[in-house]
C-alpha cells in the first residue's frame, strides 16, 4: 500500500470517528476545544466567550499575557481606524499547551489574522495536498497546507519560526479570519464602515489562538501522536 493510500485510509477513519463520537455541551451544541485563559486559568469550550473573556483582562496584547514565545510588528496601521489591532502585534509564535504543537499567527494586508499549526514530521497530513485534507473544524475551514516558506513574505514567518536555519521550513495547516463575516480594519474606509454598521466582529489574536488550539487537538487525534513526544522521537538507525 502506498503512502497516499495509507494517508487516505487514516483520514477516512478519523472522519468516521468524528461523525460517531461528537461531544456535546449540556445545551446540545457540539463542544469545541477547551480554552484556558493564560492569565487566570478560566476554562471555556466556547471560542467567542474565550475571546471576550481575554479582552476583559486587558486592551493591550503582550507576548507574556498571551503565552507567546515570540511576537513582532511589521504593518503600518497609522491609516487604520482605532481598534484592538492597534495594540496587537502583527506576527506571533507559541506552543499550544494541550497538544505541544507549535502554532503561529500573522496579519495579512487587510489587517485580519491567519493562523497555522505546525505538523510533526511523521504526521499523516505532513506534505498533503489541499485536496487530501479532511474537514477539520476551524474558523472558515482549512485554507492552507504547505511549507511556512510559502506564506506571505511580508510576515517574515520563517525568521521567527526557525531563526537558526533559514531552510528548515515547517509544514503547516492554516486558516484565515478574512471572510465576509470577519471585520477587516485594513479595508477601504467605506467598506470598513459598512462592516461595522453590519455588526461584523473583529477576530482578535486570542480568538486565533483558541482556533489554533482547536485545530491542534484535531491534528493530534488524527495523527495519533503527542506533539511533544513525536518531536522528541528519533528516527531508527539502520
Amino acid at each position: 500500500m502506498s503512502d497516499t493510500d495509507e494517508r487516505r485510509r487514516a483520514i477516512e477513519a478519523w472522519v468516521q470517528r468524528q461523525d460517531e463520537e461528537l461531544l456535546y455541551t449540556p445545551d446540545g451544541v457540539a463542544a469545541s476545544a477547551l480554552w484556558t485563559c493564560p492569565q487566570c486559568s478560566y476554562h471555556t469550550n466556547d471560542l467567542r466567550t474565550a475571546a471576550a473573556h481575554y479582552a476583559a483582562h486587558t486592551g493591550i496584547v503582550t507576548p507574556e499575557a498571551c503565552g507567546l514565545s515570540d511576537a513582532w510588528h511589521y504593518g503600518d496601521k497609522t491609516a487604520w481606524p482605532p481598534g484592538p489591532w492597534q495594540a496587537e502585534p502583527d506576527g506571533a509564535v507559541w506552543t499550544d499547551a494541550a497538544s505541544g504543537l507549535q502554532c503561529l499567527a500573522w496579519r495579512n494586508r487587510l489587517g485580519t489574522w491567519n493562523g497555522s499549526v505546525v505538523l510533526p514530521a511523521r504526521h499523516p497530513l505532513h506534505g498533503a495536498d489541499d485536496l487530501d485534507l479532511p474537514p477539520l473544524r476551524v474558523h472558515g475551514g482549512l485554507e492552507f497546507s504547505g511549507a511556512c516558506g510559502e506564506l506571505d513574505p511580508l510576515a517574515s514567518v520563517c525568521a521567527h519560526l526557525h531563526p537558526s536555519d533559514s531552510e528548515a521550513h515547517a509544514w503547516c495547516l492554516g486558516f484565515d479570519c478574512g471572510h465576509g463575516y470577519d471585520l477587516s480594519p485594513g479595508y477601504r474606509r467605506d467598506l470598513y464602515d459598512h462592516q461595522v454598521a453590519s455588526g461584523i466582529p473583529y477576530r482578535a489574536l486570542p480568538y486565533v489562538q483558541a482556533q489554533c488550539a482547536q485545530l491542534a487537538a484535531q491534528v493530534v487525534e488524527l495523527g495519533m501522536v503527542d506533539g511533544e513526544e513525536d518531536a522528541a522521537v528519533e528516527e531508527p538507525r539502520p
